[in-house]
């Protein structure tokens, strides 16, 4: 008899029970599914950003070293017209030469930043004209990266070792060149659109005066 009262006490779970329980469970399991997954995607988009600014800073860094090493190719402004005085119209082409005078170009094309070094025997030397073949761009940006915007702002606008014998004074004053370099870029495009934005100024370590 007492253990029939015991059982009648301690009858166990009743199907209502179990079916809240389940709904509990399923309710909690959704959540953290979701959760994770959310959490997962966040993730996935942190580490494309960090990717992103990543080749975006190594264009840029791969430019800042060609400045350093060399010095503008102002020959290149002077006999192709570019004024390099207005600064709300910078040119497109950054013209470098390098230590052995070799030249050196960075343009911007199809959303993409690009470097020539190859060209036609005609410009192996400073003071001659050359062509860069289409096929001889390289691209530096990869195509994740759509580059929306980049500006080479010189300084001096002319050239600061040349001497100008009529005036007396060089033609681009008492001046160190200085390259400013505005880059904007769009990660993910098709997707995050997330923006960067980096600028920076960098000075020629040769100095020839």
């Amino acid at each position: 008899m007492k253990n029939l009262i015991k059982q009648q006490k301690n009858p166990g779970f009743t199907l209502v029970e179990i079916m809240v329980a389940l709904t509990i469970f399923s309710t909690t399991f959704m959540i953290s599914l979701a959760i994770f997954a959310n959490s997962q995607k966040v993730q996935q988009r942190t580490l494309s950003v960090q990717q992103g600014q990543s080749d975006a800073r190594y264009a840029l860094e791969l430019i800042s070293r060609y400045i350093r090493l060399g010095e503008i190719d102002y020959e290149y402004y002077v006999q192709n017209g570019i004024s390099l005085a207005d600064p709300n119209n910078p040119p497109s082409i950054l013209a470098l030469r390098d230590s052995a005078g070799l030249p050196a170009r960075f343009q911007l094309a199809n959303n993409l930043i690009q470097l020539c070094t190859i060209f036609s025997q005609t410009g192996i030397l400073p003071n001659q004209s050359e062509s860069c073949q289409a096929s001889s761009w390289v691209n530096l940006t990869p195509a994740n990266i759509r580059v929306d915007n980049l500006d080479f702002y010189i300084s001096p606008a002319a050239d600061p070792y040349l001497f100008d014998s009529t005036g007396l004074e060089y033609e681009g004053g008492d001046y160190q060149e200085m390259v400013t370099i505005v880059l904007e870029t769009t990660i993910n495009p098709t997707k995050d659109n997330y923006s960067t934005h980096f600028q920076t100024t960098i000075t020629p370590r040769v100095y020839r005066r």
